[in-house]
């Protein structure tokens, strides 16, 4: 299996921002033509060997923007950049494997791999072709419980408060009392 791969660099794109200078647009958001961007610092650095161009924005600008603007998939992956994959699911190997590849999922597809997306989709959970695309093209927009349910993992119902309470009883016995 191939390692995952949690990583904080986002791809994207540089806006002007009327005459403010630039702002950075990261890829993912659900608004790609409405240039809100994250302004950038003023002025670059460049590295004379290699070409790279650089510049500096304000980290919990970039998170806000993209928790209003960004797709559902893209929340998600900053969420596992940050906590983890697995993070607010219960220790279990299912879980934390179901994790893991919706997490790399959602990084491939963010940059730019949907053909990727769609492989390791399907070698994952051995589905067709024909269903691997079908679910890779509506990706963006499923809620993180839906995508751990089509890698293999769902919670176990909770009990109602009656079976609750009843479960919950010290002298509960599931042989005797069914």
């Amino acid at each position: 299996m191939p390692g995952l791969i949690v990583s904080g660099d986002s791809r994207g794109a540089l806006v002007a921002r009327d005459g403010r200078g630039a702002g950075f647009l990261p890829d993912g958001m659900r608004f790609r033509w409405n240039p809100i961007g994250v302004e950038l610092s003023q002025g670059f650095l460049a590295c004379w060997s290699c070409g790279h161009v650089w510049g500096n924005l304000r980290r919990d600008e970039l998170r806000a923007s993209i928790e209003k603007y960004g797709k559902e998939s893209t929340r998600q992956y900053c969420d596992a950049v940050e906590h983890g994959p697995a993070h607010g699911l219960p220790d279990c190997p299912e879980a934390i494997e179901a994790a893991r590849g919706a997490t790399e999922i959602d990084g491939l597809i963010l940059m730019g791999g949907r053909p990727e997306a769609t492989r390791r989709f399907r070698e994952l959970t051995q589905t067709t072709w024909d269903e691997a695309l079908a679910v890779i093209r509506g990706w963006d927009d499923l809620a993180r419980e839906k995508k751990l349910a089509l890698l293999g993992w769902a919670p176990k119902d909770k009990p109602g408060p009656e079976e609750s309470a009843m479960l919950d009883h010290p002298l509960r016995d599931r042989l005797l009392d069914g």
